[in-house]
């Protein structure tokens, strides 16, 4: 799992362990000195996310490792060490070579963890690249590598990382499928209680997904009382705990916790590899874009949208959708402050963003649209927004239930613009619609 990374950082320690139990000098040679020195020098500084100088030392120890033979410990530990590192900050073609590297390491070794931890990274770097059908295919190899050879843990993690991607193509019957495997692998694992809630919270990204928002809130709520009251809670799981519960509180507009949530987030993301490495930092800030925006606060909006870009924009692949996202909070952002051009043609960046990832009809294209339908009333052009809203509406239905709160809101913006058309039967019918399926899904 994302929290349990950190012990292919360990390996080296590992290693250099046994050959002083096996009664050989670590540094009876010198690529031996050479290699352990630049090692655990770039691995601190990786720690600390001193990224220039983490590579630097790490590529050292690799190059001192091509001296001991290909099926030793310190030639994989290294080459994975370094395409963790090329994963995290976005050199996916570094990456490529080094999961490669490793990959010919652990095949010498023939050892089953090895195999399986370099399929895991190769399966997250094209998830970032935005290649999900390949990402799709390797965690599917691996939870079928996994399972046979009965590694719980990683087949926990290929399972994971498949309804991650489930859950972004909206495919609801797949990631509920997927959430009772790992419901039934949950018992076998020995930290039942981290797994435990890992599951929990991607249960209520799934529950969120089919407008169950009361049982979300639940699922989230009983998630924060438990990790408050364990001994030692991983960072890892903190940060994806309180990164989705974020979200979540921004969806149903509750922006001050939401914000609360999301600053605590970042704070604890800061001089920590693991929050690069799995997304959490990235996900802190384009929550903190987010509410600023909700709230109408623009400086502090700017402030948030820029670093979301510039970040977004080093660690994931410029056709990613979380990209297009960014691209997009900086068009609401343009649109407020006047930038007129600046903004349409980030908003048609995103919507082809999107259009790729997931086709003409999908989520992220309708809450554009719908962003555009507020930012178009907000500036007194009726018909524009008209226009937006419906579309949006129009996606909705096909990709959303019906009582999704996303519809519903948009349904109750389509209610206003009609209010502001003179056409009050028609705004009412809607209002009355939206008002009692809001008020039905906080139930749910």
């Amino acid at each position: 799992m994302e929290f349990s990374q950190k012990k292919i950082i360990l390996i080296a320690c590992v290693a250099g362990g046994l050959i002083l139990t096996a009664g050989i000098s670590l540094f009876s040679h010198q690529h031996d000195i050479v290699w352990l020195k630049a090692c655990e020098e770039g691995l601190k500084e990786r720690e600390h996310c001193n990224f220039v100088l983490a590579e630097k030392k790490l590529l050292d120890a690799s190059e001192a490792a091509k001296h001991f033979a290909e099926n030793d410990e310190r030639r994989y530990s290294s080459d994975v060490a370094l395409a963790e590192l090329y994963i995290a900050t976005g050199n996916f073609s570094k990456a490529t070579e080094f999961i490669e590297r490793a990959r010919i390491s652990a095949d010498k070794q023939n050892s089953v963890q090895n195999k399986l931890t370099v399929l895991g990274l190769r399966a997250d770097a094209l998830s970032r690249e935005a290649k999900f059908d390949e990402a799709r295919k390797v965690y599917t190899e691996m939870a079928e590598s996994a399972k046979n050879a009965q590694q719980a843990s990683f087949q926990y993690d290929a399972l994971l990382g498949l309804t991650k991607l489930d859950i972004l193509f909206l495919k609801r019957e797949e990631a509920e499928e997927v959430i009772e495997q790992i419901d039934v692998l949950s018992s076998k694992l020995s930290e039942k209680t981290e797994y435990g809630i890992v599951l929990s919270i991607y249960t209520a990204l799934l529950a969120e997904l089919k407008g169950r928002y009361k049982t979300a809130f639940m699922l989230y709520e009983d998630a924060n009382h438990i990790v408050q009251n364990i001994e030692k809670p991983s960072s890892a799981l903190k940060l994806l705990l309180a990164n989705n519960s974020a979200t979540y509180y921004l969806q149903a507009r509750n922006t001050v916790r939401a914000k609360n949530l999301a600053m605590r987030a970042l704070d604890n993301c800061d001089k920590d590899f693991d929050s690069y490495f799995s997304g959490h930092a990235l996900q802190a800030l384009r929550n903190l874009s987010a509410v600023f925006l909700e709230e109408n606060e623009l400086r502090r909006a700017r402030q948030f949208v820029d670093r979301e870009i510039d970040e977004v924009g080093k660690r994931l692949s410029h056709e990613h959708p979380y990209y297009g996202l960014a691209l997009e909070h900086r068009a609401v952002l343009e649109s407020r402050e006047g930038k007129v051009e600046d903004s349409d043609k980030d908003f048609k960046s995103a919507q082809d963003i999107f259009e790729k990832s997931f086709g003409p009809k999908n989520r992220f294209t309708a809450d554009t649209l719908a962003d555009i339908a507020k930012l178009e009333f907000e500036k007194n052009n009726i018909e524009s927004a008209a226009t937006s809203c419906k579309q949006a509406i129009a996606i909705y239905k096909v990709i959303l239930p019906y009582d999704h709160p996303s519809s519903l809101k948009a349904m109750m913006l389509l209610s206003l613009i009609y209010k502001r058309q003179g056409r009050h039967e028609m705004a009412h019918a809607l209002e009355v619609e939206a008002s009692r399926g809001l008020g039905a899904s906080e139930g749910k």
